[in-house]
């Protein structure tokens, strides 16, 4: 399956045990970072962001390259976190 985010909505707020986000991010390491690694020398892959999930400026998420912005956010201020949202990135670049 090819797939550009993974999602998991829970029934309510919930307290996720540091442990769970530790397996989380090691598993994403694993199967999806050290592949990629292996098939593309010249590049590599890491997690490399986590926690409150932000939102930017549609100015900003361009240039970040992101695929969502937030249209309340005006260019130029800061970005918002969702406190509510427990948010990994997995980032890539060339070597």
């Amino acid at each position: 399956m090819n797939s550009r985010k993974i999602e998991i909505e829970l029934p309510f707020d919930m307290e996720i045990p540091d442990d769970l986000i530790y397996e989380i991010d090691n598993a994403l390491a694993k199967n999806l970072c050290e592949p990629y690694k292996r098939s593309n020398p010249d590049r590599t892959m890491w997690v490399g962001g986590f926690g409150a999930k932000p939102s930017f400026s549609y100015r900003d998420a361009m240039f970040l390259g992101k695929q969502n912005y937030d249209e309340s956010i005006p260019d130029g201020a800061e970005p918002t976190f969702d406190q509510s949202i427990y948010h990994i990135e997995v980032m890539e670049r060339s070597k």
